[in-house]
């Protein structure tokens, strides 16, 4: 009782700080099996909100993505889709692939708030983003731009984002505004608020629905990275 207490004393007085407070979040990365007392510890804890990532790094389907859901949707208000994206792939196939995949494991529309189409170096399934010069730039906006057309034919431009950090989108894309009718769920620095955020590629912080503050933390027994929504 008394730990509950401390915890809930020093949310109040980060509010009061901040003058806002935000909803906690958390990314479930490919290799983290929680269970269901794991979300349960979660939400008692404050995450309301939480995303599973629906396609591996490999460019396959995430075949445990419906369990990961249902067990979200069952302590969570809020939870969403990760893809990341294979830039050796045609755009268009591979989104149209992981749409089929997920329907094949009975993944409804209705199971999921949002889907975030992950933009970030280093997690290429099958080769890095070309960024040497302009012209690879100009090669992934265009890539982006299918992939975000591809998922819209799906789903309402409302419920898709680009995931991504300010360098990383700088990097590949030239700070291009091609996501701009898009959400943005952006990695920061490692504080609980959303002070850090600098405009870019056209996003204002108006348009910021979710920050990544930390990764592969321990938390409830499993692995979890860790964020918050507003």
């Amino acid at each position: 009782m008394r730990t509950l207490f401390v915890c809930f004393l020093l949310t109040f007085l980060s509010c009061l700080h901040f003058s806002k407070c935000y909803d906690l979040s958390f990314d479930i990365p490919y290799n983290s099996k929680p269970l269901d007392s794991d979300f349960a510890c979660l939400a008692e804890q404050g995450y309301s909100s939480g995303v599973v990532e629906g396609l591996k790094s490999n460019g396959n389907c995430a075949f445990d993505a419906k369990y990961k859901l249902d067990l979200c949707n069952g302590h969570q208000s809020r939870c969403d889709l990760a893809f990341d994206l294979d830039r050796e792939k045609d755009p268009v196939t591979q989104i149209n692939d992981a749409i089929d995949c997920l329907k094949k494991i009975n993944v409804q529309n209705s199971d999921f708030n949002k889907i975030w189409a992950i933009v970030e170096l280093g997690r290429q399934p099958s080769g890095e983003w070309p960024i040497s010069n302009s012209s690879d730039q100009s090669s992934n906006v265009d890539f982006i731009s299918k992939v975000l057309m591809a998922i819209s034919y799906s789903l309402e431009v409302d419920r898709i984002g680009i995931e991504t950090s300010k360098t990383d989108w700088s990097q590949i894309t030239g700070d291009s505004t091609i996501g701009i009718e898009f959400g943005l769920y952006y990695h920061g620095d490692n504080q609980e608020n959303f002070e850090d955020f600098v405009p870019f590629g056209g996003w204002t912080f108006d348009q910021v629905e979710m920050k990544k503050y930390s990764t592969n933390q321990e938390i409830c027994k499993a692995t979890f990275d860790l964020g918050l929504i507003q």
